[in-house]
Formats: C-alpha cells, sequence, structure tokens
C-alpha cells in the first residue's frame, strides 16, 4: 500500500499510524515521510563460506527473534557524518531509528 502525505498524516492523526517524535512539516513529500536515524547503526556482516551467498531468514518460524538474529550476523556501529556520502553503506546496513513506529 501506497500513501499520499496527507493520506499519512490522517492516519496519524487518527492514531492508526504512530511516528514519535511527531514529524514536522518538512519532513512529507508526496508518497513518503522522513524519519531522523539515532546515533548507532547495525552494518550486516558479509558471509564467506563457499556455497554459502546468505542465510535463510524464515521469520514465521517457532523461536525466531529478530534481535538474536541481528546481534548473530551484524556490528553495531557508531553513525559518522561521513558515512551519510557512502552508497556501499547504505546499500548493506540497517538503520536504528530515533523514531519510533507503530502501524
Amino acid at each position: 500500500m501506497v500513501l499520499t502525505d496527507r493520506e499519512i498524516q490522517a492516519a496519524i492523526n487518527c492514531k492508526q499510524i504512530s511516528i514519535n517524535p511527531s514529524p514536522n512539516a518538512i519532513a512529507y513529500s508526496s508518497t513518503s515521510v522522513d524519519l531522523t536515524f539515532g546515533k548507532y547503526i547495525r552494518l550486516w556482516r558479509q558471509i564467506h563460506s563457499k556455497g554459502v551467498e546468505s542465510p535463510i531468514v524464515c521469520p514465521s518460524a517457532e523461536g525466531y527473534k529478530f534481535a538474536e538474529f541481528s546481534k548473530e550476523y551484524s556490528d553495531l556501529k557508531e553513525l559518522d557524518e561521513r558515512d551519510l556520502y557512502s552508497s556501499q553503506m547504505f546499500s548493506s546496513w540497517d538503520g536504528l531509528l530515533k523514531t519510533s513506529i507503530s502501524l
């Protein structure tokens, strides 16, 4: 589903979507809202093993916990201003948001 900026704002006002802290007006574009990253990011580790391209993840598996998976396969790194300009980093990391979102 793609929501327009007005639909996102209406969903926030009706509490169908919760974003905390609430984005200011300049954070919205036509079909998105910009969120603020926190101080740290998680860099996913490259797996270097013959015959293995990446781990297969099944979130519906009994006992699956993303927190445990991410700790095992990633490293926590303090975000540096220089990192913001690294296209390699943006293609390989999962940011930890300073903003919390509930749907």
